[in-house]
């Protein structure tokens, strides 16, 4: 018995080993596909390892960065949440995974991992910036200037604290002090191409269109195939109604990322500038691919009903929710067009349906919101449009409609307040 004890060890051992140099392979093999730039292949071998191994820590951590390169946001940040969990002695990790928190509006979790990260490592700057942006997130903007002033002292000599400092600063209303701190960020390092950005964006913030244009130019000479400024300078030309300037910045982030979802974002752009056919040429192309299948041909449905084609969209739409009846898409343009035809209560319930498919999807909460308000089910569209800002806090169109909900409702402060916070 007792031998035979020993030998179930064994065998026991020989299994898990065997296991673990299985995932260990299937990680191996995502690493070379990701090395390679072909994303998609290493999420379906990343997604094997934890298959095998589900407390990989580093296949969560890897698959998180392929699904944030092939667009899939949503699943990128639920995995950098889980390898966090995994690799709690990571602390660059943690940082990412609070700053990833910070952009889904949690602030309170965000705080929480900065400061496990500082019980450790009292001297880690980016942590002390996490710290700080996650209390201006919660309000508390004098404590969270002092928290990234602490990080300033402990280095005087990088220009991103000085930018996250004029951040809150601009936050709390101090303009000239911000001013102050973006200026101080570009003087330490004037090859920060994010560094430049952030003075952008002050400038754009204050009205002063000429300098944001001149900031953000500088960012985009320091580094052309920069994601980020492609994508400022890009957002800046479509603001200000500059269009045709804003095309080769689009075009960059395609090349760059080559994924469906930069090609739709450009393609979303040609419909804007009046190019429809360009647009379609573009969407045919993208619903190839098949994880962007319903995305593309939701979008050459709404196309075909601004021309007119009415019976040929709803038949397009209903082929793509046949396919995919949960996708949110597909259901979110199905209700506009019910919604231009007066019907009112199948676009609500093709809405809701939206919802129910994906809970933190922010504009689905917001086209909830709108068509509830239209029909004077005001506490339901106060409900919708609070969950678009949980979801995501910058949702300036909600904080107007909630406004104008609570102006109609006769309470005036919290009008004020939320005209005031969009």
């Amino acid at each position: 018995m007792r031998l035979r004890s020993v030998w179930y060890i064994v065998l026991i051992a020989a299994l898990t080993a065997a296991c673990s140099r299985s995932a260990q392979h299937y990680l191996e093999s995502g690493n070379a596909y990701f090395e390679q730039e072909k994303f998609r292949e290493a999420i379906v071998e990343y997604r094997n390892a934890l298959q095998k191994d589900p407390r990989l820590g580093e296949a969560r951590q890897k698959l998180a960065e392929a699904y944030i390169r092939v667009g899939d946001v949503q699943n990128g940040f639920q995995e950098y949440i889980r390898a966090a969990d995994l690799l709690p002695q990571d602390r660059a990790l943690q940082v990412k995974a609070g700053n990833l928190l910070l952009l889904a509006g949690r602030f309170d979790d965000a705080k929480a991992r900065a400061e496990k990260v500082l019980a450790a490592h009292p001297d880690d700057v980016d942590a002390h910036i996490l710290l700080g942006n996650a209390t201006a997130g919660l309000r508390d903007l004098d404590a969270a200037i002092e928290q990234v002033e602490q990080a300033i002292s402990l280095a005087p000599n990088q220009g991103r604290t000085y930018a996250n400092l004029g951040a809150i600063q601009l936050a709390k209303g101090d303009a000239a002090a911000a001013e102050a701190s973006f200026k101080k960020a570009v003087e330490i390092d004037p090859r920060s191409v994010v560094g430049h950005l952030a003075l952008a964006e002050f400038y754009w913030a204050n009205g002063r269109a000429a300098d944001a244009e001149s900031a953000l130019k500088t960012a985009h000479q320091l580094d052309p195939r920069h994601l980020l400024a492609n994508r400022a300078l890009a957002a800046f030309y479509i603001a200000s109604q500059r269009l045709p300037e804003a095309e080769p910045y689009l075009k960059t982030i395609v090349e760059i990322n080559k994924s469906p979802r930069e090609s739709l974002q450009l393609a979303d752009y040609y419909v804007m500038a009046g190019r429809q056919d360009e647009a379609v040429t573009l969407l045919e192309q993208i619903a190839a691919d098949r994880t962007a299948f319903a995305e593309a041909n939701a979008r050459l449905a709404a196309i075909e009903y601004s021309r007119g084609q009415k019976a040929e969209a709803h038949q397009a739409i209903d082929g793509v929710l046949a396919k995919e009846p949960n996708n949110p898409r597909a259901l979110l343009v199905k209700a506009e067009f019910l919604l231009a035809e007066s019907k009112t209560d199948e676009a609500l319930a093709k809405t809701r349906a939206a919802v129910a498919a994906d809970a933190r999807n922010a504009e689905a909460h917001y086209r909830l919101g709108t068509i509830l308000a239209s029909t004077g089910q005001a506490d339901e569209a106060i409900a919708a449009f609070n969950e678009t800002l949980k979801i995501n806090p910058r949702a300036t169109a909600a904080q107007v409609q909630l406004a104008r909900l609570q102006l109609a409702a006769g309470k005036a402060g919290p009008a004020v307040q939320y005209a005031q916070q969009a």
